[in-house]
Protein backbone atom coordinates (compact mmCIF):
# COMPACT_ATOMS: atom_id res chain seq x y z
CA UNK A 1 0.00 0.00 0.00
CA UNK A 2 1.42 3.36 -0.87
CA UNK A 3 0.21 6.07 1.29
CA UNK A 4 0.01 9.68 -0.92
CA UNK A 5 -3.18 11.26 1.29
CA UNK A 6 -3.32 14.50 3.49
CA UNK A 7 -6.17 14.30 5.94
CA UNK A 8 -8.52 17.49 5.74
CA UNK A 9 -7.80 18.11 1.53
CA UNK A 10 -10.24 19.56 -0.57
CA UNK A 11 -10.90 17.82 -3.83
CA UNK A 12 -9.54 20.97 -5.48
CA UNK A 13 -6.27 20.07 -4.70
CA UNK A 14 -6.70 16.13 -5.88
CA UNK A 15 -7.87 18.03 -9.05
CA UNK A 16 -5.82 17.13 -12.05
CA UNK A 17 -5.61 20.63 -13.44
CA UNK A 18 -4.67 22.57 -10.15
CA UNK A 19 -3.78 20.15 -7.72
CA UNK A 20 -0.62 20.03 -5.53
CA UNK A 21 -1.48 16.71 -4.44
CA UNK A 22 -2.65 15.31 -7.59
CA UNK A 23 0.73 15.66 -8.53
CA UNK A 24 2.41 14.55 -5.59
CA UNK A 25 0.33 11.14 -6.25
CA UNK A 26 0.99 11.16 -9.68
CA UNK A 27 5.32 11.70 -9.20
CA UNK A 28 4.53 8.86 -6.48
CA UNK A 29 3.08 6.95 -8.77
CA UNK A 30 4.85 7.18 -11.57
CA UNK A 31 7.94 6.07 -9.46
CA UNK A 32 6.48 2.53 -8.20
CA UNK A 33 8.62 -0.15 -10.67
CA UNK A 34 6.16 -2.39 -11.07
CA UNK A 35 3.11 0.17 -10.95
CA UNK A 36 -0.48 0.33 -9.27
CA UNK A 37 -3.40 -2.29 -9.15
CA UNK A 38 -6.05 0.33 -8.09
CA UNK A 39 -7.06 3.79 -5.75
CA UNK A 40 -7.84 3.60 -2.39
CA UNK A 41 -10.43 6.97 -1.91
CA UNK A 42 -11.78 8.36 1.26
CA UNK A 43 -12.27 12.21 0.86
CA UNK A 44 -15.04 14.63 0.90
CA UNK A 45 -15.40 16.45 4.54
CA UNK A 46 -13.88 19.80 3.19
CA UNK A 47 -16.31 20.01 0.18
CA UNK A 48 -19.20 19.62 2.84
CA UNK A 49 -20.34 23.69 1.75
CA UNK A 50 -22.12 25.68 -0.54
CA UNK A 51 -19.13 26.45 -3.33
CA UNK A 52 -18.15 23.13 -3.87
CA UNK A 53 -20.94 20.61 -2.72
CA UNK A 54 -22.48 20.59 -6.09
CA UNK A 55 -19.36 20.61 -8.05
CA UNK A 56 -18.17 17.38 -6.08
CA UNK A 57 -19.41 14.96 -8.78
CA UNK A 58 -18.02 16.43 -11.78
CA UNK A 59 -14.54 16.90 -10.41
CA UNK A 60 -14.49 13.40 -8.95
CA UNK A 61 -15.09 12.15 -12.49
CA UNK A 62 -12.52 14.59 -13.92
CA UNK A 63 -9.80 13.12 -10.99
CA UNK A 64 -10.36 9.45 -11.82
CA UNK A 65 -10.68 10.47 -16.14
CA UNK A 66 -6.96 12.43 -15.42
CA UNK A 67 -5.09 10.07 -13.62
CA UNK A 68 -6.53 7.03 -15.66
CA UNK A 69 -4.68 8.87 -18.80
CA UNK A 70 -1.91 10.07 -17.04
CA UNK A 71 -1.10 6.87 -15.73
CA UNK A 72 -1.81 5.20 -19.08
CA UNK A 73 -4.38 2.39 -16.94
CA UNK A 74 -7.40 3.24 -18.36
CA UNK A 75 -9.51 1.30 -15.95
CA UNK A 76 -7.59 1.94 -12.95
CA UNK A 77 -10.42 0.92 -10.27
CA UNK A 78 -11.51 3.34 -7.62
CA UNK A 79 -12.41 2.00 -4.66
CA UNK A 80 -13.79 4.50 -2.42
CA UNK A 81 -16.48 4.86 0.66
CA UNK A 82 -19.51 7.42 1.55
CA UNK A 83 -18.55 10.57 4.10
CA UNK A 84 -19.71 9.25 7.62
CA UNK A 85 -20.69 11.91 9.89
CA UNK A 86 -19.25 15.12 12.09
CA UNK A 87 -20.95 15.64 15.74
CA UNK A 88 -19.81 19.21 15.97
CA UNK A 89 -20.70 22.80 14.52
CA UNK A 90 -24.40 21.85 13.92
CA UNK A 91 -26.43 23.63 10.94
CA UNK A 92 -29.44 22.42 9.46
CA UNK A 93 -28.08 23.98 5.97
CA UNK A 94 -24.94 22.03 6.48
CA UNK A 95 -27.06 18.72 5.95
CA UNK A 96 -27.70 19.59 2.56
CA UNK A 97 -23.94 19.83 1.84
CA UNK A 98 -23.49 16.24 3.61
CA UNK A 99 -26.48 14.45 1.31
CA UNK A 100 -25.36 16.22 -1.74
CA UNK A 101 -21.50 14.88 -0.92
CA UNK A 102 -22.98 11.59 -0.02
CA UNK A 103 -25.50 11.38 -3.25
CA UNK A 104 -22.05 12.23 -5.58
CA UNK A 105 -20.14 9.49 -3.85
CA UNK A 106 -22.87 6.82 -4.66
CA UNK A 107 -23.73 8.22 -8.20
CA UNK A 108 -19.75 7.97 -9.20
CA UNK A 109 -20.21 3.98 -8.45
CA UNK A 110 -23.32 4.40 -10.51
CA UNK A 111 -22.32 6.34 -13.72
CA UNK A 112 -18.37 5.70 -13.54
CA UNK A 113 -16.95 2.50 -15.01
CA UNK A 114 -14.21 0.94 -12.17
CA UNK A 115 -15.73 2.80 -9.43
CA UNK A 116 -16.73 1.17 -6.28
CA UNK A 117 -18.16 2.26 -3.18
CA UNK A 118 -18.85 1.22 0.51
CA UNK A 119 -20.98 2.59 3.70
CA UNK A 120 -19.21 3.93 6.62
CA UNK A 121 -22.38 5.39 9.09
CA UNK A 122 -22.51 2.62 11.19
CA UNK A 123 -19.10 2.76 12.43
CA UNK A 124 -18.42 4.65 15.60
CA UNK A 125 -15.70 7.92 15.48
CA UNK A 126 -13.24 8.07 18.27
CA UNK A 127 -14.06 11.95 18.20
CA UNK A 128 -16.36 14.36 15.92
CA UNK A 129 -15.12 13.26 12.87
CA UNK A 130 -12.68 10.16 12.58
CA UNK A 131 -13.38 6.47 12.31
CA UNK A 132 -12.27 4.70 15.43
CA UNK A 133 -9.40 2.53 15.40
CA UNK A 134 -11.42 -0.60 15.46
CA UNK A 135 -14.05 0.12 12.97
CA UNK A 136 -11.20 1.39 10.68
CA UNK A 137 -10.56 -1.97 10.88
CA UNK A 138 -13.94 -3.03 9.69
CA UNK A 139 -13.78 -0.67 7.00
CA UNK A 140 -10.66 -1.90 6.21
CA UNK A 141 -12.18 -5.63 5.64
CA UNK A 142 -14.44 -4.40 3.78
CA UNK A 143 -12.79 -2.45 1.40
CA UNK A 144 -10.25 -5.62 0.68
CA UNK A 145 -13.22 -8.05 -0.30
CA UNK A 146 -14.44 -5.31 -3.09
CA UNK A 147 -11.01 -4.83 -4.20
CA UNK A 148 -10.25 -8.71 -4.02
CA UNK A 149 -13.62 -9.02 -5.99
CA UNK A 150 -12.36 -6.81 -8.44
CA UNK A 151 -9.04 -7.71 -9.05
CA UNK A 152 -8.72 -11.37 -7.74
CA UNK A 153 -11.73 -12.37 -9.03
CA UNK A 154 -12.46 -13.89 -5.71
CA UNK A 155 -15.97 -14.15 -4.44
CA UNK A 156 -17.11 -11.99 -1.85
CA UNK A 157 -20.39 -10.90 -1.27
CA UNK A 158 -19.40 -7.16 -0.58
CA UNK A 159 -21.43 -4.65 -2.26
CA UNK A 160 -24.00 -2.94 0.10
CA UNK A 161 -27.85 -2.24 -0.38
CA UNK A 162 -28.09 0.57 -3.04
CA UNK A 163 -30.96 2.36 -3.80
CA UNK A 164 -32.88 1.59 -7.17
CA UNK A 165 -35.75 2.94 -7.40
CA UNK A 166 -38.62 4.88 -5.49
CA UNK A 167 -41.98 4.48 -5.97
CA UNK A 168 -44.88 6.01 -4.78
CA UNK A 169 -48.47 4.09 -5.46
CA UNK A 170 -51.53 5.00 -7.28
CA UNK A 171 -53.46 6.91 -4.39
CA UNK A 172 -49.83 8.60 -3.44
CA UNK A 173 -50.40 7.29 0.26
CA UNK A 174 -47.55 5.42 0.29
CA UNK A 175 -44.08 4.82 -0.98
CA UNK A 176 -41.47 1.81 -2.44
CA UNK A 177 -37.90 1.52 -1.83
CA UNK A 178 -36.51 -1.32 -4.24
CA UNK A 179 -32.64 -2.00 -3.43
CA UNK A 180 -29.91 -3.74 -5.06
CA UNK A 181 -27.46 -5.71 -3.80
CA UNK A 182 -29.71 -7.18 -1.12
CA UNK A 183 -28.39 -10.87 -0.67
CA UNK A 184 -30.64 -11.77 2.26
CA UNK A 185 -33.46 -9.85 3.23
CA UNK A 186 -33.65 -6.21 4.50
CA UNK A 187 -33.43 -5.72 8.05
CA UNK A 188 -34.00 -2.71 10.87
CA UNK A 189 -33.22 -4.27 14.20
CA UNK A 190 -37.79 -4.06 14.81
CA UNK A 191 -36.90 -0.10 14.98
CA UNK A 192 -39.66 2.02 15.50
CA UNK A 193 -41.61 4.17 12.76
CA UNK A 194 -39.47 6.89 14.21
CA UNK A 195 -36.13 5.40 14.13
CA UNK A 196 -36.25 5.47 10.34
CA UNK A 197 -33.45 7.14 8.42
CA UNK A 198 -35.74 8.05 5.88
CA UNK A 199 -37.42 11.41 4.94
CA UNK A 200 -40.06 12.05 2.09
CA UNK A 201 -41.00 15.54 1.24
CA UNK A 202 -42.52 17.12 -1.46
CA UNK A 203 -43.41 21.04 -2.85
CA UNK A 204 -45.51 21.44 0.22
CA UNK A 205 -43.59 20.23 3.06
CA UNK A 206 -41.91 17.10 4.67
CA UNK A 207 -44.58 14.20 5.17
CA UNK A 208 -44.53 11.72 8.58
CA UNK A 209 -43.94 8.32 8.10
CA UNK A 210 -47.05 6.42 9.45
CA UNK A 211 -45.85 2.77 9.51
CA UNK A 212 -43.64 0.61 7.55
CA UNK A 213 -42.63 -2.82 6.77
CA UNK A 214 -39.04 -4.58 4.83
CA UNK A 215 -40.30 -7.19 2.60
CA UNK A 216 -36.67 -8.95 1.18
CA UNK A 217 -35.20 -6.32 -0.97
CA UNK A 218 -37.93 -3.97 -0.43
CA UNK A 219 -39.04 -0.84 2.02
CA UNK A 220 -42.77 0.36 2.23
CA UNK A 221 -43.71 3.64 3.54
CA UNK A 222 -46.97 4.28 4.58
CA UNK A 223 -47.51 8.07 4.70
CA UNK A 224 -49.40 10.73 6.55
CA UNK A 225 -51.27 12.18 3.52
CA UNK A 226 -50.75 12.22 -0.21
CA UNK A 227 -47.76 12.65 -1.89
CA UNK A 228 -47.49 16.12 -4.14
CA UNK A 229 -46.65 16.41 -7.35
CA UNK A 230 -42.87 16.53 -6.96
CA UNK A 231 -41.67 14.29 -4.25
CA UNK A 232 -38.24 13.68 -2.81
CA UNK A 233 -36.76 10.85 -0.72
CA UNK A 234 -33.75 10.95 0.89
CA UNK A 235 -31.58 8.24 3.59
CA UNK A 236 -29.24 9.42 6.36
CA UNK A 237 -28.18 12.57 4.41
CA UNK A 238 -27.78 14.77 7.58
CA UNK A 239 -24.31 16.00 8.98
CA UNK A 240 -25.19 13.30 11.66
CA UNK A 241 -27.54 11.08 10.33
CA UNK A 242 -29.80 9.74 12.98
CA UNK A 243 -32.35 6.54 12.38
CA UNK A 244 -31.62 2.61 12.36
CA UNK A 245 -30.09 2.22 9.01
CA UNK A 246 -31.55 -0.91 6.85
CA UNK A 247 -28.92 -3.84 6.92
CA UNK A 248 -28.35 -6.89 4.83
CA UNK A 249 -29.48 -9.98 6.62
CA UNK A 250 -26.59 -11.75 4.74
CA UNK A 251 -23.40 -9.21 4.73
CA UNK A 252 -24.46 -7.01 7.53
CA UNK A 253 -23.64 -3.99 5.53
CA UNK A 254 -25.80 -1.41 5.93
CA UNK A 255 -27.50 0.44 3.11
CA UNK A 256 -25.67 3.15 1.15
CA UNK A 257 -27.06 6.97 2.34
CA UNK A 258 -28.89 9.00 -0.69
CA UNK A 259 -30.30 12.42 -1.00
CA UNK A 260 -33.15 13.97 -3.47
CA UNK A 261 -34.22 11.21 -4.95
CA UNK A 262 -37.39 11.48 -7.29
CA UNK A 263 -40.36 9.34 -6.33
CA UNK A 264 -42.04 8.07 -9.44
CA UNK A 265 -45.82 7.35 -9.64
CA UNK A 266 -47.20 4.06 -9.85
CA UNK A 267 -49.06 3.32 -13.29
Amino acid sequence: MIICALGGAPLARWHQKTGDLYENMLRIIRNQPSGIKGILWYQGCEDTNADDCDAYYQNFADMVAGLRTDTGIPFLPFFTFQLNRYTRFFCKEKDIYWGKIREAQRQAAKKLEGVYVSPTTDCILSDAIHNSGAFAVILGQRLAKVALSVLCSKKFLCMAPDLRTAVCSADKGSVRLDFDNVYGKLYFYEASVNALPFTIEDENSVLDIQAYKADKNSVFLELSRTLGEKGFVHCAYEQDPKGIMPKDYETHLPALCFYHVPISVSC
